[in-house]
């Protein structure tokens, strides 16, 4: 695996999306803990607590990559999903959901990325591993004292209340990308009402192009142009590492 691409540290990167979406994928373990290893060349160690689950890469940088919903789930999850908010200080909400299933994780993610401060960390999920990402990167940030150096997602859903969103957006500011591809229906869940998203997006059209925090008019005429692009198939892994491969 070749590791230059996340020495670049300018807004957003496609070599960087790509390769951290491979990580993304590779936290579903299809292939075996093993195969994972000789892809990356480096130790991989799994994070398993009652079905949340993460791989930790152990490489010149680390990379942390929260498992998301598998294929066949993720009908049934978009409709149970949670959309409960959580306050966690002072008028600052976040999903219910999302939150407990990070905290599952959170004292072994905790442990291993302050073990790891003298590299790169980088974070990284799909659907709701992305999700995951995102409340993991503001609980080590704010309060455990960690830096992350960058955090892409991959059809992510929303996770924060509309005034800690901003918070986030503004203490967070250009170390957070998160990847949509065309018609995929889970990041438009839950209602825009009560969670908004957070981080520039880098939105993956029709022709796998990727577009940079593009308008909504522009998303909208292109998701109808490519109106036979299924929303749950788009929200597919394979088809997000796929379109951050393209040129």
């Amino acid at each position: 695996m070749d590791w230059s691409p996340l020495k670049r540290v300018n807004g957003f990167c496609r070599q960087m999306a790509h390769m951290l979406a491979i990580a993304s994928e590779d936290a579903y373990c299809k292939e075996g803990l093993d195969a994972v290893k000789r892809r990356w060349g480096c130790e991989v160690d799994l994070i398993d607590h009652k079905g949340s689950q993460a791989i930790v890469i152990h490489g010149p940088a680390l990379i942390i990559a929260f498992r998301g919903t598998e294929p066949d789930e993720i009908k049934d999850w978009l409709s149970d999903l949670n959309v409960g908010k959580t306050e966690i200080e002072g008028g600052f909400y976040l999903h219910d959901g999302f939150l407990k299933a990070y905290r599952l994780l959170a004292a072994d993610v905790t442990k291993v990325c302050k073990a790891n401060e003298d590299k790169d960390i980088f974070l990284t999920g799909h659907s709701l591993g992305g999700a995951l990402a995102n409340v993991a990167m503001w609980e080590l940030e704010t309060h455990r004292g960690v830096r992350i150096k960058r955090s892409y997602t991959f059809g992510a859903p929303r996770v924060f209340g509309r005034k800690m969103s901003r918070r986030v957006r503004n203490e967070l500011n250009g170390r957070q990308f998160r990847v949509v591809n065309r018609n995929d229906i889970v990041p438009r869940v839950p209602s825009l009402l009560r969670f908004q998203h957070t981080g520039a997006v880098a939105y993956i059209n029709r022709r796998d192009r990727i577009q940079i925090n593009p308008s909504f008019f522009y998303v909208a005429i292109d998701r109808i142009l490519g109106y036979r692009a299924n929303i749950i198939r788009s929200h597919f892994m394979e088809y997000y590492t796929q379109g951050t491969g393209s040129e």
